[in-house]
This record gives C-alpha cells, sequence and structure tokens, in this order.
C-alpha cells in the first residue's frame, strides 16, 4: 500500500505531523517484516502514532481528510502485520469519521464533504476497496454501499484494483443483495447508500431464509448480476498484468455471486458448481499469467483466495499456495500468510479420505471458528 499512497499521503504528510508519524509507524512496521532486528523500533514507532493520532482525534470534524488517511493506514498497517481484529476496528473508525465530517452526521453528507477535494476523494476510493473486501470475508454489506467511490471524474486505472473499479462494485452489490428487502432490491443501485440505521448489518446473514416473494427478486437480481459481469468489457490497456490483474477480479466477482446464490438456495445445484469451476480456472489462468514480483500482484490475495476456497484441484491447489507463499515472503504481507493458513485447513479437508459425506466444510467455517475477521486487500 505503501507505494500507492506515497503520491497523495506524503504530501498531507508534511503539513500534519500526525500523519507523519502514522507513515513512519506504517513504513518501519513493514521493514521489521523484512528483518527482525527492527522490530522494537517498529513498536516505538506505532506507539508513537497512536498517541499523536489519540491526540489529534478530536479535531477529526475539522481535518476529516487527515484522521481519515490515519485511519485508513492503522487499517492497512494492521492487515499486513497479520491482525485478523484490529484492522476491522480501524475500518470501522474511518467510516465514523467519513459519517461525522458534515453536521449532520450522515454518511451521505460526509461524503459529499470529504468528495471536495482530490486527496478526499482518493481516500474514499482507498476506503471503498477495504469495505467492499471486508464485506465478502465477514459475510455482510459493506459498511457504506453504492458507488460513492467512483464518481471522481474518468479515471480509469485506480491504484488498488486497477481497471478493476466495476467488478469491484458488483462484488460491494453482490454482498448488500440478501440484506434488501423486494422493495430495497428495485430500487436504483447507482444511487443506493446505506443509512445511518442500517449501515451496520447483521454478520450472521447465513442463518435468516429469505420468503418467497423476497427470493424471487433476490434471484431476478442476482441474475442481473451476473449478466453484467458477463458482459463486462476490461478497459484497454498497454499493460497486460491490470487486464489479467481485472479479469481474475472479474471471475473473483462471480465466484462471491455463485456462493451468495448456493447459501440461499440451499442447494448445491449442479449448474452453480460447474459455474464455480469455471470461474476458478478463470482465475487461476489470468493470474498465471502475471509474471511474480510484477507490481499488480500486490493486489491478487482477493482472487487467489475465492479460487482457492473453492477448488478441489490438487494441481490448483499448489498453484495458488506457491503464488500465496511468493506473496508473503516477497512481499511479507502477514495477511496473506493468513489467508493461506485458513486455505490450508480448508484444502486438508477436501483432500481427507476420512472427510464425511454430507459435511463440508466452508472457509467461513474455519474464520467463524477462529475468530477471525480476515483482511483480504
Amino acid at each position: 500500500m505503501l507505494t500507492n499512497q506515497n503520491a497523495v499521503l506524503l504530501p498531507m504528510a508534511f503539513e500534519d505531523k500526525t500523519l507523519l508519524d502514522m507513515l513512519v509507524a506504517w513504513a518501519s512496521s513493514h521493514l521489521s517484516l523484512c528483518d527482525d532486528t527492527y522490530r522494537v523500533k517498529a513498536l516505538e514507532h506505532r506507539s508513537t502514532a497512536l498517541r499523536s493520532f489519540t491526540t489529534a482525534l478530536p479535531k477529526s470534524q475539522e481535518f476529516p481528510d487527515v484522521s481519515l488517511a490515519c485511519c485508513l493506514v492503522f487499517c492497512s498497517m494492521s492487515a499486513i502485520l497479520g491482525d485478523t481484529a484490529g484492522w476491522h476496528n480501524h475500518l470501522l473508525g474511518a467510516a465514523h469519521i467519513i459519517r461525522q465530517a458534515s453536521p449532520s452526521q450522515s454518511y451521505q453528507h460526509g461524503l459529499q464533504k470529504i468528495s471536495e477535494t482530490y486527496e478526499g476523494r482518493w481516500l474514499l476510493r482507498n476506503f471503498a476497496y477495504h469495505d467492499v473486501l471486508m464485506s465478502v470475508t465477514l459475510n455482510r454489506a459493506p459498511i457504506i454501499s453504492g458507488r460513492y467511490w467512483m464518481n471522481q471524474g474518468s479515471m480509469e486505472v485506480d491504484s488498488y484494483v486497477g481497471l478493476a473499479c466495476e467488478p469491484l462494485a458488483l462484488i460491494s452489490e453482490i454482498s448488500s443483495l440478501k440484506d434488501h428487502s423486494a422493495q430495497h432490491l428495485e430500487l436504483d443501485r447507482d444511487s443506493r447508500l446505506d443509512s445511518d440505521a442500517s449501515s451496520l448489518s447483521s454478520p450472521d446473514g447465513d442463518s435468516t431464509e429469505l420468503p418467497p416473494s423476497d427470493m424471487y427478486h433476490f434471484m431476478i437480481k442476482a441474475g442481473q448480476f451476473e449478466d453484467e459481469l458477463e458482459s463486462w468489457t476490461c478497459p484497454a490497456s498497454d499493460d497486460m498484468n491490470l487486464v489479467h490483474l481485472a479479469e481474475a477480479y472479474r471471475s473473483a466477482a462471480l465466484i462471491h455471486l455463485y456462493r451468495v446464490t448456493r447459501i440461499q438456495q440451499r442447494t448445491t445445484a449442479a449448474d452453480v458448481e460447474y459455474k464455480i469451476r469455471s470461474q476458478v480456472a478463470a482465475v487461476i489462468y489470468h493470474i498465471g499469467q502475471m509474471p511474480l514480483k510484477c507490481l499488480p500482484e500486490c493486489t491478487s490475495l482477493f482472487p487467489l483466495f475465492m479460487a482457492g476456497g473453492e477448488t478441489k484441484s490438487k494441481t490448483d491447489m499448489q498453484f495458488i499456495r506457491e503464488r500465496l507463499h511468493h506473496i508473503i515472503t516477497y512481499r511479507h504481507f502477514q495477511n496473506a500468510a493468513s489467508a493461506l493458513s485458513v486455505l490450508e485447513e480448508l484444502w486438508l479437508q477436501h483432500t481427507s479420505i476420512a472427510t464425511i459425506p454430507g459435511e463440508t466444510l466452508d472457509w467461513r467455517d474455519i474464520l467463524e471458528r477462529r475468530g477471525w475477521s480476515l483482511a483480504l486487500s
């Protein structure tokens, strides 16, 4: 993340000591993952940043951009350190800062306030990236729904998902799909924002069956999302690594959609399983076309995990294992290590001869048992 941050956050940090402390803490924490001799110094910098941020918090409504930037740096830092709880708390804090940015204390007005500056618009894209991927692993709607982060002019290449902004937006809407009533499902999704009362959904969404009338609208909308993802055309680019990353995100979005559909239907319909296998193969293909150490691989964790969570092929498992191990050893992202440990436990069940028929383990079962909020950003 630091490479992506430099162009936007460093100029802000030169004018604000709290943000500068935060970036130093982020950099030293990442350095400590590469060289253990920096571990104590990294802890000292994190302590300094936390004290500085606590002192500056009362000014968050006056300077929301800076407070939001600090919270998001903390979120990213916690994720790469392998924290499976703290990063989520920082994301919730970031959402609170967005809401408090406006005197009306509403998400919609807060978004409008922060989006008035270039730095604010970048921060909203940063927040949305973490928020949308969080919605998948926590099985809930995003904290803030809608395409607020995409209405930023004609920029096509995002600093996190590259050319995959549209698939990311559809992932957000798929995560929100089950939480809306039939009336909500008829609303124009592009103009929909969570109200303050509904922005934080229940994490145990799988336990509630939709009534028949809502199930009908659910399946209609799910079909529309499938059509949109399949018909989406990736923007042209001279960098084929960005194209392959975007295609991998498209396939990951479809896997997410089919998983949500499978859960609601309470069945393992053959056609859904076939579709999932096809998209797993697509993720493997497109990630396989990206050379190791290329910059876009930084955000390939999500599609790799989604594919790994569904594959039954030992060959696919080995490919995903090797790619994630490379991210861990080359980039030292410990959230990738957490993700791989979940997949390894899942794969052990899939390949075990002692597996009990009808008792298929899902990666969400593992996260729930471990009490983890897994960061795939």
